[in-house]
């Protein structure tokens, strides 16, 4: 089903000393570093064999490679000048709210920006932020028009779209008359939560708590990003990771070999309240942002918010379960990391290190234990290295 890629080592470091290793080796490297760090400290304050002079250069040694070794040089091609729009909205989804409240609440937020004289090149709106499909519905159609026409720039704004028997969680790339004119569907829909893996098998199991996802999210078929000939004129190429797209190396591989300059990630966060679970996201986007040398723009509907350069810092942010706006240059890079150059190769390669060191601590093991119980191993005379009681 995709794995539960949240407990990764490497999320550790987003604000931590190693974080600028991700762009160098990718997720999957840096945790790998993460677990080599705890457990060369665990073998030093073990082994007794080597003189403690010895580990201490070791552990010194590579501590002071890893710290000071520098953070991949993303090459900007340029900038765009991009608002986010955070509603504070009842956006769960099991919150009792009237019919288009999530999208009066992104309205509001971003109605300020009307008079602020911002020349915008994009404007971001969070995962549901329009809870009435607008390819379907006049009004809400209505209220996107009047937000990209006030603005004078293209909206991305999230909704549930339907497509014969399919539904979708999707992000409209949105112009004043004209409509949605680039569509994404989310591509990693979350299991058990936006749909149920083998329905027919788990929903016997515990069906008060199954009846919670009552339809199956369909997963998105589309390209990962959105755009249109203006903004690819203006170098803008947005790719797009829907909340928990954001964890899927693949997918964040795929956007970059579709094009993308910037990449945006619209989330809903209200489901988890104040847990700690909007900042982890965060953490997730800012290593994506230093991974593929990207700005990321995270517009949520409560937070956390951000708008996170290539170098994995806050170039602007919003308070949690406060509605605002942001609004900033963002850098637009095309570079490729040695990480996403790299793609899964490190990972199968330190997969295959990893069990093939097994396979030879069993190989030695086994080898060790053989020596010590093998009967016929004989003494310097001839006669068995164990004594007569031990043989008895």
């Amino acid at each position: 089903m995709g794995g539960f890629a949240w407990g990764r080592l490497a999320v550790t470091q987003a604000e931590g000393p190693l974080a600028g290793w991700v762009g160098w080796v990718g997720m999957t490297g840096l945790t790998f570093l993460v677990a080599l760090v705890g457990a060369l400290l665990a073998v030093v304050a073990v082994e007794r064999r080597t003189p403690a002079l010895a580990r201490a250069v070791l552990v010194t040694g590579l501590a002071a490679v890893l710290l000071a070794w520098p953070a991949f040089p993303t090459a900007v091609s340029g900038t765009a000048r991009v608002a986010a729009v955070q509603g504070d909205s009842e956006a769960g989804l099991f919150a009792a709210r009237e019919r288009g409240a999530i999208l009066q609440d992104h309205y509001d937020a971003t109605r300020p920006l009307f008079d602020a004289g911002e020349e915008l090149d994009l404007v971001v709106w969070p995962e549901n932020a329009s809870d009435i499909d607008p390819l379907r519905d006049e009004y809400s159609a209505s209220v996107l028009d009047a937000v990209t026409r006030n603005l004078d720039a293209p909206l991305i704004v999230g909704t549930i779209t339907q497509e014969g028997e399919e539904t979708f969680n999707s992000a409209l790339l949105w112009r004043s008359g004209e409509g949605s004119v680039d569509q994404y569907d989310k591509i990693h829909p979350v299991p058990f939560a936006e749909y149920l893996p083998e329905r027919d098998f788990f929903y016997p199991l515990a069906p008060d708590l199954f009846d919670l996802v009552p339809r199956d999210y369909s997963f998105g078929q589309r390209d990962t990003i959105l755009d249109d000939a203006e903004l690819i004129a203006r170098g803008i190429v947005t790719g797009i990771a829907i909340c928990y797209d954001i964890v899927d190396d693949d997918l964040l591989a795929r956007m970059i070999d579709e094009g993308a300059t910037l990449i945006a990630a619209p989330t809903n966060n209200a489901d988890f309240g104040r847990s700690d679970q909007n900042v982890q996201q965060l953490a997730i986007a800012r290593l994506r942002a230093i991974e593929q040398g990207r700005s990321v723009v995270q517009a949520s509907t409560v937070g956390a918010s951000a708008i996170i350069g290539p170098d994995g810092r806050d170039i602007d942010s919003l308070p949690l379960y406060e509605a605002g706006y942001m609004v900033a240059e963002v850098p637009l890079s095309s570079s490729v990391t040695p990480a996403h150059a790299l793609g899964r190769t490190l990972e199968f390669g330190l997969g295959m290190l990893g069990l093939s060191s097994l396979a030879l601590a069993a190989l030695h093991l086994g080898r060790a234990g053989r020596r010590a119980v093998d009967p016929r191993r004989s003494g310097p005379l001839g006669s068995s290295a164990a004594s007569p009681e031990q043989r008895r």
